[in-house]
């Protein structure tokens, strides 16, 4: 799993390079708030039609394992030609093109690490965790070289490593590393999914379909400290390192959960682990609307443990194992779109509003407030119900363990 480990960890370094810092680059360039929450719309909106639109497409022209390699080397020329852009507009048609060949990386790289080690004994965290790491190493990076030599240092850097990401996965694509995709009956003779047919799956089934509701709440929660801490700690006076080191340990503390997921998984199902990231975020984002200090602040980027990897692993383990086998792809990629796509469609753009209006604490109070409206409905996901999937699935067809 060395090739795996090794794409994830170069993936999410060329995360960890630009969106921690993309807000305050374009502030520096002389974008207000609204008009960043705007631009951030980009990426939701990409989150939203990619993932399902471009399976479908590499489906039906039989792309199959090339796909992920593809949308990387596609997304290198937005990425290129957003470093010397000036205007809202040019920013916003190169983000979403940039952020159309990104969304649909995640969902794939999870679907195919999955289903590669389905019935062995690899787990799934200890292969994520390298991405944590990436983001540790490009966070921690780049903002140590933007003290030195600003913030531009954030979008030359995402170039080169996005470059690196496509040429490994296009390496991994010749020797033939990633299994074809899993789509299911919505397949037309012609190869063609369509876009809806992930999203009714989704929706059919009562576990899912709850996950989904708190999902898309938990995800909208963490939005306002996504895309404008940067912003934040720069008017609470911490400097370019300084922020590069607060994500460093919200993402260090995601690595030492993910790497110890296989022992939790012997004792917390994945519907708790799904919980416990979602009633972390009540605490986080109240912890950040009650302060102004910057130790706080670097202390509560610790619960990131369990507001991204508890909330990340648990909610792909639970479709894994609540979807049928034949139609994760199209499961995982529809999940994709409604807890990244359609909260940052609907809320980033007043989140940048109200961030001119009424500041970054009252919209941290916002986010505990749907945090907390997330936490009420997956309380409601059935108890037990993942390990009666897995029990059902492994009848019918060998092993399906997450």
């Amino acid at each position: 799993m060395i090739a795996y480990k090794s794409l994830y960890f170069a993936y999410f370094a060329s995360l960890g390079v630009l969106s921690p810092y993309l807000a305050l680059y374009l502030k520096r360039i002389g974008l207000d708030g609204a008009e960043i929450g705007l631009l951030s719309t980009m990426r939701p909106l990409a989150a939203l039609i990619g993932p399902v639109a471009l399976i479908s497409l590499s489906s039906r022209l039989r792309l199959q394992e090339w796909t992920l390699p593809l949308v990387l080397l596609a997304a290198l020329v937005p990425s290129a030609l957003f470093i010397g852009a000036k205007s809202l507009w040019a920013l916003a048609l190169l983000y979403l093109l940039l952020s159309l060949g990104k969304a649909p990386v995640a969902p794939l790289l999870d679907d195919a690490t999955l289903r590669t080690i389905d019935g062995g004994k690899a787990s799934y965290g200890p292969i994520r965790l390298w991405g944590s790491i990436g983001f540790i190493a490009g966070v921690y990076t780049v903002g140590a070289a933007a003290d030195r030599v600003g913030i531009g240092a954030s979008v030359i850097a995402h170039v080169a490593v996005l470059g690196v990401t496509a040429l490994l996965a296009a390496a991994m694509a010749r020797r033939g590393r990633f299994p074809g995709l899993a789509v299911g009956p919505g397949v037309t003779p012609g190869g063609f999914t369509p876009p809806w047919a992930g999203m009714k799956l989704l929706w059919s089934i009562r576990d899912v379909r709850l996950a989904v509701i708190a999902g898309i709440l938990g995800r909208s929660a963490g939005l306002a400290h996504e895309i404008f801490f940067a912003v934040y700690a720069d008017q609470l006076g911490m400097t370019e390192q300084m922020i590069g080191v607060a994500w460093a340990i919200a993402v260090l503390s995601e690595v030492v959960l993910m790497a110890v997921t296989p022992r939790i998984a012997r004792r917390v199902d994945a519907r708790a682990l799904f919980i416990t990231g979602i009633g972390a975020g009540v605490v986080r984002w109240a912890i950040c609307a009650a302060t102004v200090s910057p130790t706080l602040l670097l202390l509560s980027q610790s619960l990131h443990a369990f507001t991204f990897a508890a909330f990340h692993v648990g909610a792909v383990t639970l479709l894994h194992g609540r979807l049928p086998s034949h139609r994760r792809t199209e499961g995982q990629s529809a999940w994709s779109v409604a807890t990244a796509g359609l909260p940052g469609l609907v809320v980033l753009y007043p989140i940048g509003l109200l961030s001119d209006v009424l500041g970054m604490r009252m919209l941290f109070a916002l986010s505990a407030i749907l945090a907390g409206a997330g936490l009420l409905v997956a309380l409601g996901i059935s108890a037990g119900a993942l390990q009666q999937r897995n029990s059902a699935d492994g009848a019918k067809t060998g092993s399906q363990s997450a």
